[in-house]
């Protein structure tokens, strides 16, 4: 169903007052569904998520108030502007209304321009919580994203690390992870500026993106070191894809003339090594170092042989 307009749910087991509903409605521009149970009531809010649900107390099959207390328990639901159409007028009734969970009500015998202004209210609430969860969520991804590179930040790394590695254990399927450092980065700020240190960082960081997956995890885990998380990957897997972005990297020409850029990648894998979210990271940053030890530009697995570096922790 097409959500260009408006949607409205009436809830109303009186065919007769559920058709004077319809029509008031459509003739101001909104599409409606209508159901005669509680049952049904519930099943297409969930099925739709309209924009504005109209409910009388009185429905069978599960009343008013308990439909009332599912939409606001169930997190699809949750948060539809609900108006009572309701008989009973008197204060102890409406103030039960409200604190069920409804936003507004609307007493029987209704008046019909009164019913659609209070539509017309709710929908208007409804959309400045919209625009204010949707203004919440950009700051909160701008709190978790890295300004230089747009890859997530460490706090995000860590919390994904960890929800990452809860369902693997859970689901019992291996997560990889790729540790990767830019070679010889602090030569390329004493050289060439800063700035063009930042500016090869940005490049390698949005090759690192297309070169993963859109479920994958890829953060700056800080200074020129980046982290990837591979959910549903084996450290061979890993090791495909940690290549791709080695020799991606080193092929790129980019913007910044006679600066080559290569990295070094450590891989890891849970379970096969590492039995914690923080080993996953320890691991991989310690087959980094392998890595740069044996010459740097070159992917190194975990070895269990492999002593971590000095210090080595989340």
């Amino acid at each position: 169903m097409s959500k260009e307009q408006p949607l409205v749910l009436i809830a109303e087991d009186d065919r007769v007052v559920s058709g004077l509903l319809e029509r008031l409605l459509k003739r101001d521009g909104y599409q409606v569904l209508v159901a005669e149970g509680g049952a049904r009531a519930c099943e297409l809010a969930v099925a739709h998520v309209p924009d504005v649900i109209l409910l009388d107390l009185g429905l069978p099959g599960g009343d008013g108030a308990s439909v009332c207390r599912q939409l606001r328990i169930d997190l699809r639901t949750q948060d539809i502007p609900i108006v009572v159409v309701t008989g009973d007028v008197s204060k102890a009734s409406l103030a039960s209304t409200l604190d069920m969970g409804a936003d507004d009500y609307v007493t029987k015998p209704f008046d019909p321009e009164e019913l659609v202004a209070r539509v017309r209210a709710a929908l208007r609430s409804k959309r400045r919580l919209d625009d204010l969860k949707i203004r919440n969520e950009s700051l909160a991804e701008m709190a978790f994203v890295d300004e230089l590179t747009g890859l997530y930040n460490r706090r995000r790394m860590l919390e994904r690390l960890e929800e990452e590695h809860n369902r693997a254990r859970r689901f019992g399927y291996p997560v990889a992870c790729l540790f990767l450092d830019v070679d010889h980065f602090k030569q390329v700020n004493d050289t060439h500026g800063h700035g063009s240190g930042d500016e090869l960082l940005h490049e390698v960081a949005t090759i690192l993106r297309g070169c993963v997956r859109i479920y994958d995890v890829a953060c700056r885990y800080g200074g020129e070191e980046l982290v990837v998380i591979l959910p549903q990957t084996t450290v061979e897997q890993g090791e495909f894809v940690a290549e791709r972005i080695r020799a991606t990297i080193e092929a790129m020409t980019g913007t910044l003339g006679k600066i080559k850029a290569t990295v070094s990648i450590g891989v890891s894998e849970y379970p096969r090594t590492a039995s914690s979210a923080q080993d996953l990271v320890v691991q991989a940053d310690a087959a980094m170092y392998q890595a740069k030890r044996a010459g740097r530009n070159q992917v190194v697995c975990f070895d269990p042989s492999i002593s971590p570096a000095p210090g080595q922790s989340l």
